[in-house]
């Protein structure tokens, strides 16, 4: 309809806008001033959480306690994450868990439903990269005021997508059927999933672990179209290091550049996020985060040769996972 898709594209703008404004703020307050990366880099997770990844309610409380929702629970999930990242079989079987309850709670809680990819990915991002306890404070510390500066910006300039993401393919289930394991694949799936993820980040040392992660969510939320899904996002990632590799060839060490190319990469991973386009999408992303790292520490080509391992990775892990409890269910069914 042309009507709901110009809604799209306008609510996509504007979220794009927000994101383009107010991560690198937040990013250059928390690196330049207070030299925090830490807090710096949970802050623009954190942003990119609340402005572009969640779709929020029409309904302003509703609006408010799901934005509170996030800050709170994805707090509590960096705290644990950071907690046991340092200690591998924890580590595994608390990512199991998480992974596991986040979604099948998001089956239950509607409140949850729109929200628990980000929760999930709250924990994962602490937990694969391994840190001290000490951490714990100004990782949360970016993450709350990620929080607290968005929910004022939801609440001003929010407007509505006019769509909501598609539930999760799940078998049927009436009020007469008990809730198990195979009748939740979903979960059950992601629990492996994300187990695996974190097994491999620890016994491999990955530098960063949660792009594996970034590789799995996509292909687990769409389990009926796995290899698709997986061929996309390879493409997408590959396209996005081809032209963050040629941006480290011309510009080099020169930081200012990258500040400088901060914004239009949030901007455009922002939008094409919102609008649903997953292969650009995949190519924006990975060309963001590399501007991203080599602001923080210029590693040049190894940022996105890291990124396009993991993701493949990842992908592959998710691939593997989808296929097999694809398969089980047939043959239960």
């Amino acid at each position: 309809m042309p009507d709901q898709t110009r809604t799209r594209r306008v609510a996509a703008l504007a979220k794009a806008a927000r994101a383009a404004v107010l991560l690198p703020t937040l990013f250059a307050l928390l690196t330049l001033l207070l030299h925090n990366p830490q807090a710096a880099g949970f802050s623009v997770f954190g942003t990119f959480a609340h402005l572009v990844m969640t779709n929020y309610a029409e309904a302003q409380r509703q609006r408010i306690l799901q934005s509170l929702t996030v800050t709170l629970a994805g707090a509590a999930m960096i705290a644990w994450g950071t907690a046991v990242s340092r200690h591998l079989l924890l580590a595994v079987l608390s990512a199991s868990i998480v992974a596991f309850a986040t979604r099948a709670a998001a089956q239950s809680i509607g409140l949850l439903a729109s929200i628990h990819t980000v929760v999930l990915l709250a924990f994962m991002l602490a937990v694969t990269a391994p840190a001290p306890l000490e951490h714990i404070l100004p990782r949360l510390a970016g993450w709350l005021l990620s929080g607290v500066i968005s929910l004022p910006i939801l609440l001003i300039t929010w407007i509505s997508l006019n769509t909501q993401s598609p539930p999760d393919p799940q078998p049927h289930l009436n009020s007469t059927t008990h809730t198990n394991l195979v009748s939740l694949p979903g979960p059950t799936r992601a629990a492996v999933a994300m187990a695996i993820a974190v097994l491999i980040a620890g016994l491999f040392h990955l530098e960063h672990g949660f792009w594996l992660v970034l590789g799995i969510l996509p292909v687990l939320r769409s389990a009926d179209t796995v290899p698709r899904t997986f061929l996309q996002e390879q493409a997408g990632t590959l396209t996005g290091f081809a032209l963050s590799a040629l941006l480290v060839f011309l510009v080099g060490a020169h930081h200012t550049i990258y500040w400088m190319a901060l914004p239009p990469a949030a901007f455009i991973a922002a939008y094409l996020a919102s609008v649903g386009i997953f292969l650009a999408g995949q190519a924006a992303f990975t060309f963001f985060v590399v501007v991203l790292l080599n602001i923080l520490a210029p590693i040049e080509y190894s940022a996105g040769l890291q990124r396009l391992t993991a993701i493949a990775f990842g992908g592959a892990i998710s691939l593997l996972t989808g296929t097999l409890y694809s398969t089980q269910r047939t043959h239960v069914s």
